[in-house]
């Protein structure tokens, strides 16, 4: 019970946990992911992909 008692005097920066939370958005994957995509194809001279 006691480490119960320490977590609940715990203060959190609720907005830095929010924007650590944005970092593994599913907008943010597909954005880095279609930017990977599109570089690797550059890479190797291919048409870059268009993705809705």
């Amino acid at each position: 019970m006691e480490s119960i008692a320490v977590f609940e005097t715990q203060k959190f920066d609720l907005e830095y946990i929010r924007n650590e939370a944005l970092k593994f958005s599913e907008e943010r994957f597909k954005n880095e992911f279609r930017a990977f995509v599109n570089q690797k194809l550059k890479e190797h001279d291919i048409k870059s992909a268009k993705y809705s």
